[in-house]
């Protein structure tokens, strides 16, 4: 957050996830400069734990290898020197049994850190759908190195338990992975990313996701641990399908035709959508509450369990999450992969019924390239726009030729929660040379700490024997984020590896104001 003085003699910077406290200033006369404190909140700083529901339905292949291929700019964001986030990243699947789906082997919110070569029999599809390429090749060996078809996370702790475990998901804590040393978090994604093509084609990415969290609160599973209270939680959905959480005790029936038959993927359109039709024949779409008869009822009656209630569950984690993370944190981020135009939000989705694509799913393509084709996501895209940063910011095509576009725009939401610690003020010098740095823990009284050394390249690095130093970063060059926001001062806290970071840390630094700017700090004019 770029905070403004109202005189070039008052320095008050605070780091990515809190406001600007109203601090005394500490006035000494320097006849040149003035001696100002700076507040810098450093804990919890840069968490993020990042859920993927990936659908493993049989026409997914081409799309899972499009994610397994973007990823990387992705990850490599979050490990950038000035951004270093600690990360969690878990994937499950759409597939929780829904229906008349048997012997799909549903994940039903289990976590998958499993190297797809481990699993090729999950790229074979169930009887009666013929994918368009050879998915064990396209969305599998060809991103997966065959040095790692054994690949799994090495043991790790989490905070609820001491002993190191294996998690069945990927994490960079403190710069440290829980992967084999030489494989990069990319890598990993890239085979362990990909869930076959086998998996229920009544997708139910809400109930999924749901099904995942319970997991992640519940100590007598292996997802137990995943979820930290001081981190952003983002969910990603990337389906080309229309969302089917049936509501528990839902009348089998739904699932057969007017002939007695199997129902096809529209059975889940027409019994979660109302449409009406608009003057043009276009129709407008929204999510509805409705019985095998078509009407509407109590969402406790429903056919599909109501929008509304995902809503609640992710708004009372993202109520227990502000009161750590502090008022000015997004706690819970959607985003959605899915059935709507590659041009989205310019290009609104339009619903029509004039293809003989509504025969298998209630509703003609929401999106159509040489990739596949999507069904619109109506109760995702409500639920995806109840949690994203502005209107539809968080959503995009699943028919897109490559997803790196999405997931650059995912970075940028992260890092707008993630924003530098900067001050347009100049200090004395045009540098940190007589800053003084302390640092309170909860529970522990006030430790000094010293300023970063650089190295021979340039970077900051600790002092010998210290567990955390500040570096201040000026101009340009060195803090190019806050100069973006016509501030020439950074500051960053940068610990050794391991060292844990306490909630409510904070760190008080006393640094001397220029006078002269003009001098001082000819790069910010």
């Amino acid at each position: 957050m770029l905070v403004r003085t109202s005189t070039a003699l008052a320095l008050c910077s605070v780091a990515l996830l809190s406001g600007c406290n109203d601090h005394p200033l500490k006035d000494v006369d320097l006849s040149r400069n003035v001696q100002t404190v700076v507040d810098v909140d450093i804990a919890p700083l840069r968490n993020v734990d990042i859920l993927f529901v990936i659908d493993n339905s049989g026409s997914m292949a081409a799309e899972q290898a499009n994610l397994a291929r973007n990823l990387a700019p992705f990850i490599e964001t979050l490990e950038r020197e000035d951004v270093a986030a600690d990360y969690r990243i878990a994937v499950t699947t759409t597939d929780t049994g829904t229906g008349p789906c048997t012997g799909t082997g549903p994940e039903d919110g289990n976590f998958v850190a499993t190297s797809c070569r481990s699993r090729l029999e999950q790229f074979s599809t169930i009887p009666g759908f013929q994918p368009a390429e050879d998915a064990q090749d396209s969305a599998c060996t060809a991103l997966c190195p065959e040095a790692l078809a054994d690949l799994r996370p090495v043991p790790s702790r989490v905070r609820e338990q001491a002993d190191p475990q294996e998690r069945p998901w990927l994490e960079n804590i403190l710069g440290t992975t829980n992967l084999p040393e030489g494989v990069s978090t990319s890598e990993a994604f890239a085979c362990m990313g990909p869930q076959g093509i086998n998996g229920c084609g009544f997708e139910s990415p809400l109930r999924a996701m749901r099904r995942a969290l319970v997991r992640a609160e519940n100590s007598g599973e292996n997802e137990f641990g995943f979820l930290r209270d001081d981190a952003i939680l983002l969910v990603v959905f990337v389906t080309d399908e229309a969302d089917c959480s049936v509501q528990p005790g839902a009348p089998s029936e739904m699932f057969v035709d007017e002939n007695g038959q199997r129902a096809g993927s529209e059975a889940c359109w027409t019994a979660g959508v109302r449409c009406t039709e608009l003057p043009g024949g276009e129709l407008d779409c929204v999510s509805a509450n409705l019985d095998l008869l078509g009407n509407e009822v109590p969402g406790d009656e429903a056919l599909l369990t109501p929008v509304e209630t995902y809503v609640e569950l992710l708004e009372a984690i993202a109520d227990e999450k502000r009161e750590v993370l502090g008022g000015d944190v997004p706690p819970v981020l959607v985003s959605l992969v899915a059935g709507v135009p590659s041009e989205f939000p310019a290009v609104e989705v339009t619903y029509t019924q004039d293809t003989p694509f509504v025969d298998e799913y209630g509703v003609d393509a929401g999106c159509i390239s040489d990739n596949g084709e999507g069904v619109p996501p109506v109760r995702l895209l409500e639920f995806a726009e109840a949690f994203g940063t502005d209107a539809r910011s968080n959503v995009s095509s699943v028919c897109a030729d490559s997803y790196a576009p999405a997931f650059e725009d995912l970075a940028d939401i992260l890092l707008e929660a993630f924003e530098p610690a900067c001050s347009d003020s100049c200090l004395a010098g045009g540098g940190a040379h007589d800053c003084v740095f302390s640092q309170a823990i909860p529970g522990e009284g006030d430790v000094s700490i010293p300023t970063c050394e650089r190295n021979e390249a340039g970077a900051p690095v600790l002092p010998a024997g210290a567990d955390v130093c500040v570096d201040v970063a000026i101009d340009a060059e060195r803090a190019p984020a806050c100069v973006e926001q016509q501030a020439p001062v950074e500051f960053r806290p940068l610990y050794r590896a391991g060292v844990p970071r306490v909630s409510g840390t904070r760190i008080e630094a006393t640094c001397s104001v220029s006078e002269n700017a003009l001098l001082d700090c000819p790069w910010a004019q």
